[in-house]
Parts: C-alpha cells; structure tokens; sequence
C-alpha cells in the first residue's frame, strides 16, 4: 500500500514556484507510475477541498459533495491538487482497460482519494506550529479583518483525519476507486472564530483585502501565508459534506471546535508540555 501525503503547500515566490513543480506535479507522476507498475494493491491519495473553487455564489447553505465539478482556477494548491486527481484519474482508466483487454497484467491498484478541509489539532498548532491562516490569526493580528459577510471555516482535528487513514487502510471500503470529503458536520464563520479566539474583527472591502493580500506577498517575498489569489479562499467558504465516509464506517471524533481549540487528542498533553515551555522561555 503506498499513502500519498507529500505535498508543498504554500505557494512558492519566483522560481521556488519551478521547485514546488517538481515537488507536486512531477513527483505525483512518478508515484502513480510506481503504484501502477508495481503490483501495490491501493493507493491512498491525499487532495483538498480548495480544489472546489472559492467564488462569489458560494455560501454556507451550500455544502459540495464529492460529485460536484472541481473549479478552482486561480490558488494554485486547489489548481494543483485538481490536476493531480486528473492525471490520477486518467491513469487508472487506462489501467483498467489495459487489464479489460488482456495487455496489463496483475492487481488493479485500489485508488482511495481524500479530500479534507483544514486540519487542526495539539500537534499541528502547538508541536509543529505550522504558519498560515489559522496561526496568523491567533497571533499574527491583533484585529481580523472581515471581506466577507459569510466567510467561513471547517476543521477536522488530525487525530480524525490519522484515523481515516487507518480505517482506509484495513480495506475497510471495497469499491475499486473512490472519493471522500473528510470534513465534520460544522463550520465556523470566520468573525465568530476570531471571538472564540479573543480578537476583535473589522469589516473591510474585498479591494481592501487584496490590496492588504497582495501587498504581504511581495513585500515579504512569500513569507507570509498571503498569496493574491488567497483573498477568495479568505473571503469565499468552501462548506463541504463529510457523510459520505460515515455511511461507510466512521465515525467522526472530533468537532470543529475540538480542532480549533487543540486541547484535546494524542499530542493534547504533550502540546501542553510544549506550551509550558514556550511561557518559561519568555
């Protein structure tokens, strides 16, 4: 079995754009092409819900199904992620049909993709401490900016998202490919995030927004999470339907809140140790 999570996610600035190719694209071709020329019974690959599209008509009333179109066009993680589950898709069918007709032989590797939302949790934000949005947000703003009336969040907690792997693993779904969001049945609009948080939130046009978006990129050169097309995702919610896997099995652990609050799962305590000593160094 081969799990496919690799992946650079932040945008690179200037030519880190040619390496984060090379990382994403061409080394997603060579582990298709290593699963399917090598008898590995399935695959597990990750991609995202970003690959939805963040536009203007989405709401929060609207939650995407793994059957809706992938349309982003513009955030090169959604773009690129989208393109990986094409190429993905295109060599299974070709695989499939080279087995139909008797040139392919062996196993037809079991494609198994998972979309999830954003992922959260004691490790990610306290032992890790990945940068982006969400830690720009607790401690990189003193007040949130709003450009959108609905923007918006969902969390899994990572603990869920180690479990679904694992539920995955032990062929637990039969079918030869399939598609999950991973996603817990919440949300969070973005200006009831930031109370929960203890911030303060000021509404701001979305010329504004880009302006601050596009403004951060380059003067940081890509240091700051803030690429332009970022802004969409920003101001835009993705909202997506998880149920499918539970109708398979799972069961969700977690809620949004659990994700975002991070006190809880296998790395609660020692994230708490990791806190403990963050405080002392200060």
């Amino acid at each position: 079995m081969v799990i496919h999570c690799a992946y650079v996610i932040r945008q690179g600035f200037g030519k880190k754009r040619a390496w984060q190719n090379k990382c994403n694209l061409t080394a997603a071709d060579k582990i298709f092409d290593f699963v399917f020329s090598n008898n590995i019974p399935r695959l597990i690959h990750f991609s995202t819900v970003a690959s939805y599209g963040a536009r203007p008509q989405n709401t929060t009333d609207y939650w995407f199904k793994e059957g809706d179109s992938l349309r982003e066009e513009e955030y090169l993680y959604g773009v690129d992620k989208k393109v990986i589950e094409e190429k993905l898709q295109a060599v299974f069918s070709r695989a499939k049909a080279d087995l139909s007709a008797g040139r392919r032989q062996g196993v037809l590797p079991q494609v198994l993709i998972v979309r999830p939302c954003a992922i959260s949790g004691p490790r990610g934000q306290f032992i890790f401490k990945r940068f982006g949005l969400l830690r720009m947000v607790k401690e990189g703003l003193p007040v949130i900016p709003l450009t959108g009336a609905r923007s918006a969040r969902q969390f899994i907690h990572e603990d869920d998202v180690a479990d679904i792997i694992f539920f995955l693993a032990e062929g637990n779904i039969k079918e030869e490919y399939e598609v999950f969001n991973i996603a817990p049945h919440c949300f969070f609009l973005l200006k009831d995030m930031a109370r929960n948080i203890g911030k303060k939130t000021i509404r701001i046009p979305m010329w504004l927004g880009k302006l601050g978006f596009a403004f951060l990129w380059y003067v940081f050169r890509g240091a700051v999470p803030t690429v332009p097309a970022g802004i969409n995702s920003y101001t835009y919610p993705i909202i997506v339907d998880g149920s499918k896997i539970t109708g398979s099995g799972y069961e969700y652990k977690f809620t949004c809140a659990d994700a975002l609050a991070a006190d809880k799962g296998r790395y609660a305590r020692k994230a708490e140790e990791f806190k403990r000593a963050s405080s002392e160094k200060r």
